[in-house]
């Protein structure tokens, strides 16, 4: 069974990782609306469980009830700090009475488990190229639907919509893919979509890590590399007036303000002051779910600075923060922790290291995703055993 569920996994973690997300609920969207099937989206199961967390619930089953030979213990310390997070945080869950969020502390261990499976040199070797095809497929995807449901009116130019996620996530794995030993037409192929994808994101923070990507291989590459990133710096720093002509045309002139007031560098701000204050009315952390009562109560939420429209969706927008609100000062510890295990990683590699940690910064749910993780032990060149 192992040899079937590893290749769809990998496939399914690079698929999921560029998908197009859905329009629907944009205040400043005028239509018509992209509404993704199953089959392009996360394929949840029922709440909170997904295709993905089976199929390493079927991995579970073969390697510790059919009591299947693990591969040799591992000295990544990335798989210890996912089960301190997880231990810790269904400790705070039972003691919160929030025992929902033990289902996050259980996909932790689950991402741990796949972790330790991709250490072994003969799973890893069926893992890579099945978790490339699964990136380029789903980059494919995204570039075709947002194509056909673009909303700026500048064809043939077009941008992604709705679609912050997939743009930095592309970028930062434009750092990974010359760590592999791939053929000049897969990393032309493969490194072409990603690029697209992170060009076309309108992300900030996808620019930013593709100008240090572009920093790193305009040092290492040939000159080939260094003219494309050099022409998508002249596309990114373009694309802001491109689509501010675009939406004062088409929209409004009032229509930009609704789009920036729905985030930005002082929101961001205001979350990092915000946090400093349940941590320090909760040291020991409130859980996954805690997170929107005790913004609700800041200042910050009561003064219209903070908006959250619900309990589910609220989080801190930020990797950082999302585990010191959920595990307190434990948080900060692990995150140490994890941050020091990056730096001893990438070390040699300054400007991927920042691209990590700028990243980590500004999406908060990047340790429960296997798509972040994943490819940093996967593209790894260091000796995981």
């Amino acid at each position: 069974m192992t040899k079937f569920i590893i290749p769809f996994l990998a496939f399914l973690i690079g698929y999921e990782l560029l998908l197009p997300t859905s329009t629907v609920g944009l205040e400043w969207y005028r239509g018509p609306h992209f509404i993704p099937s199953f089959w392009m989206t996360r394929m949840e199961l029922f709440k909170g469980f997904f295709l993905k967390d089976l199929l390493v619930s079927l991995l579970l089953f073969e390697y510790f009830i059919l009591k299947k030979r693990l591969y040799k213990r591992t000295n990544l310390q990335i798989i210890y700090i996912y089960i301190a997070l997880a231990l810790y945080g269904t400790i705070i869950a039972i003691v919160t009475w929030r025992f929902y969020d033990i289902f996050e502390n259980l996909r932790l261990c689950f991402i741990a488990f796949v972790i330790y499976l991709i250490t072994e040199p003969k799973v890893r070797l069926k893992f890579t190229p099945l978790f490339l095809l699964g990136l380029f497929v789903s980059g494919i995807l995204n570039l075709i639907v947002s194509y056909r449901f673009d909303i700026y009116g500048l064809r043939p130019v077009f941008f992604l919509v709705n679609q912050n996620g997939p743009g930095p996530v592309a970028a930062l794995h434009l750092f990974f893919l010359p760590k592999l030993k791939l053929s000049k037409y897969s990393l032309l192929s493969i490194g072409s979509v990603l690029f697209l994808i992170a060009v076309l994101s309108l992300s900030k923070v996808a620019y930013l890590i593709l100008i240090l990507a572009g920093m790193k291989f305009m040092f290492s590459r040939p000159k080939a590399w260094s003219l494309i990133l050099g022409l998508g710096l002249i596309i990114i720093f373009s694309s802001s007036g491109l689509v501010d002509l675009a939406i004062n045309q088409k929209f409004g002139s009032n229509e930009l303000s609704v789009i920036d007031s729905k985030g930005g560098d002082q929101t961001r701000l205001a979350y990092y002051k915000a946090q400093m204050s349940i941590l320090f009315s909760n040291p020991f952390g409130v859980s996954y779910s805690g997170f929107y009562d005790e913004i609700m109560n800041t200042s910050y939420a009561k003064e219209g600075i903070i908006e959250e429209s619900d309990a589910e969706r609220a989080n801190p927008h930020s990797t950082f923060l999302y585990y010191i609100s959920s595990h307190g000062v434990f948080g900060i510890i692990i995150l140490l922790w994890f941050l020091f295990d990056v730096i001893v990683n990438y070390k040699r590699d300054i400007l991927l290291l920042s691209a990590l940690v700028v990243y980590m910064g500004t999406i908060p749910y990047l340790l429960v995703s296997y798509f972040f993780v994943i490819p940093m032990v996967l593209f790894n060149r260091r000796k995981l055993s």
